[in-house]
């Protein structure tokens, strides 16, 4: 036995959530840390004196350490028989159909995307002998679901001849290892790895089971190499590759379409609902479809008083919702001159929920009642494995909303500018790189880099689509700040990994080299500067705000 990732003598910066997505920046998937410690435990047991390995080993796990068990089984052929337990169910069952938070290493990037299930892990050990092993009660991976996958592979090993090399088993048990099942697996063992099928196995009597004190047991691992170390060093020399490598902006935006997901982006449409007047204004409310299957809503300030004639437009994503920074008088009611009775035209201001933000936010399901438990994580989970993150879906919400906003006879389709608070800010960025029109962007309370959040040890306090699969294996923020000259571009506060202010020193190591290029201006101050951004966005929409 061995201590998993995250586990026992292991649990120091390997943690499954907070570490395990942060290799999600890097492209390399956390479970890649799971299988090394179990193929190398092998390694170590076959140069064992008292360990015959001619007839190769068996390898058995629960939960976390089942799905290790599947997958080591699938890439070394020395594992002769396994039982992976209780952690056997259809991935549209569970996680996406029950919407419970299971572990990024068991959500590698691209791995839903390669429509790999449970059911293909478990026959890719074919003709090696597998016992599929579950509990009745089981409160996550439910009877149901495991006689399914069971049934599946059963029909797999059939159609090849070896169906009494798959095994089933359900103990009157919950989530757990039980005794009834190791003594299972012990007699499929002595089957197919001893050859001695009618072995028997003496019962091991519950008032004899005890557990050694941890000082007993302890191995005393070495605790300055960890799954957060290693990856923060990828991601150090992935900062040195890009440098080195610099893409032309073309290139660049390639990489940026490919880590997003956004390759093919379908036809989208809006649908206006109707406005009320708001002072010398219009308050519009359009919904936004990106895709057939998505809307996000999205408000519109327009100025009446100034008649029907083109004006510059300021789309604006607030990861707090569309409304956050028209109210009270706040930046977006400023720039609509809501209260200025000239026969100014002024800009247009819109603001859109890109999905999961706002009016969009999904319904959180029960199992967020476990502290390990997140709707955000879960989404980000999967759709970093579908290679279609939500960073990614918002970022075609926002182009969709640009395209609506050109096609409008009261906007100057060539005078459009991008801006967004916080994670906002991070996919106004990211779209204003793809769209060459934008003349310019605005980013409030940003994270200033992805690096920051790969290289700092948790806690963060960015949420989990902020980790973009891969991304730091194309690009970093300040790349993306750096494509898009020489349009101009501000940040004002940007943030750390913490959300708190980055010292002179961070900053000028982080930004300074974008900032030397004279379109970036950076703005540091403890609250959002509102005159600041508004006096920017006079400069360079040319309106007075």
């Amino acid at each position: 036995a061995f201590d998993a990732t995250g586990c026992g003598e292991k649990t120091p910066g390997n943690d499954h959530f907070t570490n395990g997505v942060q290799c999600y920046l890097t492209g390399a998937g956390s479970s890649r840390y799971f299988l090394m410690d179990g193929l190398r435990v092998i390694d170590y047991l076959l140069t064992r004196n008292d360990v015959d390995g001619s007839r190769g080993v068996a390898m058995t796990g629960v939960s976390g350490g089942g799905v290790t068990t599947m997958l080591c089984t699938v890439l070394d052929q020395r594992i002769a028989c396994a039982a992976p337990v209780c952690c056997i169910a259809p991935f549209v069952e569970h996680p996406a159909g029950d919407l419970y938070t299971a572990c990024p290493e068991d959500m590698a990037p691209g791995k839903l995307a390669a429509g790999i299930d449970v059911d293909d892990l478990i026959s890719a050990a074919w003709p090696r002998p597998v016992m599929m092993v579950a509990g009745e009660k089981d409160e996550v991976f439910l009877k149901a679901w495991f006689e399914e996958s069971h049934q599946t592979v059963w029909r797999f090993y059939s159609r090849l001849g070896d169906a009494d090399k798959v095994a089933c088993f359900i103990d009157q048990t919950g989530h757990t290892y039980s005794v009834a099942m190791a003594e299972r697996f012990v007699a499929w063992m002595n089957r197919w790895l001893r050859d001695e099928p009618d072995r028997p196995i003496a019962p091991t009597p519950k008032e004899t089971l005890r557990l050694e004190d941890e000082a007993t047991l302890a191995c005393h691992p070495s605790p300055e190499e960890n799954m957060f170390t290693i990856n923060r060093a990828l991601s150090k020399q992935l900062a040195k590759e890009r440098r080195e490598r610099q893409p032309a902006k073309a290139e660049l935006q390639e990489q940026v379409r490919h880590v997003l997901g956004l390759d093919d982006l379908p036809q989208s449409k809006a649908t206006e609902l109707g406005s009320e007047p708001v002072w010398s204004a219009r308050m519009e409310r359009v919904i936004i479809e990106s895709d057939a299957d998505l809307a996000a809503p999205m408000l519109c300030l327009r100025r009446v008083l100034g008649g029907e004639g083109r004006r510059p437009a300021l789309l604006y994503l607030d990861e707090r919702g569309k409304f956050e920074r028209f109210q009270h008088n706040g930046l977006l009611g400023q720039v609509g001159q809501i209260f200025d009775e000239s026969d100014r035209r002024g800009v247009l201001v819109a603001s859109i929920d890109a999905i999961g933000w706002g009016e969009t936010q999904p319904e959180r399901p029960v199992y967020d009642l476990a502290g390990w438990c997140s709707i955000g994580r879960l989404h980000a989970y999967l759709t970093s494995s579908l290679l279609q993150p939500v960073l990614g879906m918002r970022v075609r919400d926002v182009l969709a909303a640009v395209a609506y906003l050109r096609a409008r006879p009261d906007v100057d389709a060539d005078r459009i500018v991008l801006g967004g608070w916080g994670l906002g800010a991070v996919v106004a960025l990211h779209a204003a790189v793809l769209d060459d029109r934008i003349v310019g962007f605005l980013g409030t309370n940003m994270l200033a880099s992805l690096a920051l959040l790969a290289e700092n040890d948790p806690p963060h306090d960015w949420p989990p689509e902020a980790y973009v699969p891969c991304a730091l294996r194309h690009y970093d923020l300040p790349d993306l700040l750096a494509a898009l000259a020489p349009r101009p571009a501000a940040l004002v506060n940007p943030l750390d990994h913490r959300r708190c202010a980055l010292t002179s020193q961070a900053l000028a190591a982080i930004l300074g080299p974008t900032a030397a290029a004279n379109h970036l201006q950076i703005h540091r101050a403890d609250q959002p500067d509102t005159a600041c951004e508004r006096n920017w966005l006079e400069k360079h929409m040319g309106q007075k705000a």
